[in-house]
């Protein structure tokens, strides 16, 4: 009895891994062609698409180290489609699933741009970039976040006068 079942218990485990390995390696060619074709393009229907991929990826294999970066990249893309609350859901995925991410900062920082500049709800952007300066006061992007701050809610006609009408100092 013991030898019947050995071998077929060590087959299907066999099996499961090489059909995981074989759907993980198509999944990932899927998204480098895609993500090739959209290297010379900004056609919003391949790159909603490469968005589901991501997605799926990161759903069958959310251990695999490509994730935490297919999350992020997920994320940019619903950013710059306008979608921001998927792109807010992304960057709350990757911060709260993937901690140690080296893209974690960034998710900090790019949750206050889409709050800003997607939904214009600048309450919740001041509060995004504050806490971003907060826990990563070293990051190149704190400048960035600072000028975001200064600048948050003003229109560009507001901005340009600020610069024609600088604040004086007294020197005295």
């Amino acid at each position: 009895m013991y030898t019947i079942k050995t071998p077929i218990v060590i087959l299907s485990l066999m099996i499961l891994f090489f059909a995981c390995t074989e759907s993980r390696n198509k999944q990932h060619k899927k998204i480098l062609m895609l993500e090739n074709t959209l290297q010379d393009s900004y056609d919003t229907l391949k790159m909603a698409k490469l968005v589901e991929l991501y997605d799926n990826y990161v759903n069958d294999f959310p251990s695999d180290s490509l994730s935490p970066i297919y999350v992020f990249r997920a994320a940019e893309i619903n950013r710059v489609l306008g979608k921001g609350a998927e792109a807010l859901t992304n960057y709350h995925l990757l911060i709260k699933t993937y901690p140690e991410s080296a893209y974690v900062p960034e998710a900090y920082f790019f949750m206050a741009v889409v709050y800003e500049n997607v939904l214009y709800d600048f309450t919740k952007a001041s509060v995004s970039y504050r806490e971003f300066m907060d826990k990563f006061p070293e990051h190149t992007l704190v400048k960035d976040a600072k000028l975001s701050l200064e600048y948050l809610g003003k229109s560009p006609e507001e901005i340009i006068k600020m610069f024609e009408n600088p604040p004086t100092e007294d020197t005295l």
